[in-house]
């Protein structure tokens, strides 16, 4: 007659072998089967399309604004620096938002929309309705650039961006 012990030691070595073996296939088949999920679905794909392109004469004008600081009229200095103690943003709409940044001491304009010249004609519009002249415009320095989600908009629309007031 068998040994009650050795039954039950070759009873528990059948049992954890099945249940690794049952484990083992469960994991291969979920394994298989989030592979062939995932494989079709389809995968990101960078974009070779191109990127808004930014005017080299006009960024270079906007780098020298910036470097030598042209000076303003008194009366619109004057206007300037009282715009500059305004919290941020000084103006929001749905086409720009508008604030001054201390350092380095410049305007910048948010570009909200894919009507890029109306939102800079409304922005300037502000700043002229605020009693400044067009040439202080021009020399604040005052920047222009466009929300990320307006330039993934405008890829590949093969538009050259101006990042100056108009007419500057």
């Amino acid at each position: 007659m068998p040994n009650i012990n050795n039954l039950l030691q070759n009873k528990f070595i059948v049992g954890g072998s099945i249940l690794i073996l049952v484990l083992a296939a469960t994991f291969l088949t979920y394994t298989i089967f989030f592979q062939e999920k995932n494989s079709a679905e389809p995968s990101a794909v960078t974009s070779t399309t191109p990127d808004v392109r930014y005017n080299k004469e006009s960024n270079d004008k906007m780098l020298k604004i910036l470097d030598e600081r042209p000076s303003l009229s008194g009366k619109d200095k004057a206007i300037r620096d009282k715009i500059t103690t305004d919290p941020n943003p000084l103006a929001q709409t749905s086409e720009y938002t508008i604030e001054y940044i201390p350092t380095p001491d410049q305007f910048q304009v948010e570009i909200l929309t894919v009507n890029i010249n109306q939102a800079k004609e409304n922005a300037t519009d502000w700043f002229l309705g605020k009693g400044l002249s067009h040439d202080s415009i021009c020399n604040l320095p005052l920047t222009f650039y466009l929300n990320s989600q307006v330039k993934e908009n405008l890829r590949g629309s093969n538009i050259e961006f101006n990042p100056l007031p108009i007419g500057c």
